[in-house]
């Protein structure tokens, strides 16, 4: 199927679009993985900080006073 000028731009512009988002995705994703050692899904990124920040301090938790309202969320 043969698309007229517009269309073709269009169409380019949406297929660059899609694979600029997946190379950022995919970028991200490595960084996470790099940053936090392992992947941990957005949702879940508070609540995982939180248990590593615990396993670090020493005095006080900070689960017990930090993203509280996220972390239940999470």
């Amino acid at each position: 199927m043969k698309k007229d000028g517009l269309q073709a731009r269009l169409y380019t512009n949406l297929t660059i679009g899609k694979k600029t988002k997946l190379r950022a995705a995919a970028a991200l994703s490595r960084a996470n993985i790099e940053y936090w050692g392992e992947s941990v899904p957005p949702g879940l990124r508070i609540r995982r900080w939180l248990e590593r920040a615990d396993g670090y301090s020493r005095g006080w938790k900070p689960s017990e006073s930090l993203f509280v309202k996220q972390a239940a969320r999470g």
